[in-house]
C-alpha cells in the first residue's frame, strides 16, 4: 500500500483519537480545529517526497509538527 500511495501521490491523514470506540459508516466525525494556513496533507507529502521545491510553500514551523518542521528546515538547508 505504501508504495502505491507514494507513486500515486495520494496520501491520507491520520486522526487523533480522543475517545476509543467504533466509528461506522454514517457516524458524525467533528473537526475540532482547521488551521488557516492552507497547507494540505497532499502538499506536505509532495514537498517531502517528489517535489522538494514545494518546501518553500510550507510555513515552518507554524503548520507542521515539530519533527516535520525540523525535517523541512534540514531539507531546505541542503538546497
Amino acid at each position: 500500500m505504501g508504495a502505491h500511495v507514494h507513486r500515486a501521490g495520494v496520501p491520507g491523514a491520520y486522526l487523533r483519537v480522543l475517545e476509543p470506540g467504533e466509528v461506522c459508516a454514517g457516524d458524525v466525525v467533528e473537526s475540532l480545529h482547521r488551521p488557516g494556513h492552507g497547507v494540505t496533507v497532499a502538499l506536505a507529502f509532495r514537498a517531502f517526497t517528489t517535489e522538494p521545491d514545494l518546501l518553500a510553500e510550507l510555513p515552518v514551523p507554524d503548520a507542521l509538527a515539530a519533527d516535520l518542521a525540523a525535517k523541512a528546515h534540514r531539507l531546505r538547508s541542503l538546497r
